[in-house]
């Protein structure tokens, strides 16, 4: 089976710009300080995931850059784990994130992947939901994670 459209919501992309995986995320917080849906972040694999993995396969990926508020607030730190799974189609469903030890449910769709560079090649594009895959998806690809509700900020630190 090769990889179809990863999300049909793609067209749906709201309002948000998309983040630059290199650097995080800027976003607008909801008054509670929650990460609004509609966010985009980006997310790096931590294994690679097979094309022609059944539906429910697990996968987990890391949150590539800090999302912030505009006004510098940390919000989700750079390498809290993502957890979701692999839906018919193949497409990719994040259902947890872990940060500074508490997981809480998260909800968002994988809407393009970058895949990494091979030595000494240009880096791939970024391929969106519309245009699908057609290859597995190695260590270290970047995942570009639509939220789709809510996400609760790190907790505090306990002093």
């Amino acid at each position: 089976m090769k990889w179809l459209p990863l999300l049909l919501l793609a067209a749906c992309s709201g309002g948000f710009a998309a983040s630059d995986p290199r650097v995080g995320t800027e976003v607008v917080a909801l008054r509670n300080g929650q990460v609004p849906a509609g966010a985009r972040i980006w997310l790096r694999l931590d294994a690679p995931l097979d094309d022609e993995a059944p539906a429910g396969e697990l996968f987990r990926a890391r949150v590539a850059g800090d999302v912030r508020t505009t006004h510098g607030e940390l919000l989700i730190p750079r390498g809290a784990v993502v957890v979701g799974r692999m839906i018919a189609g193949p497409w990719l469903l994040a259902e947890s994130i872990e940060m500074r030890g508490v997981t809480q449910p998260l909800a968002g769709w994988v809407i393009g992947v970058q895949p990494p560079p091979r030595l000494g090649d240009e880096p791939p594009d970024r391929k969106t939901a519309d245009e699908g895959l057609d290859d597995d998806l190695p260590t270290g690809t970047r995942l570009e994670l639509r939220l789709v509700a809510p996400v609760a900020p790190v907790p505090e630190r306990d002093a």
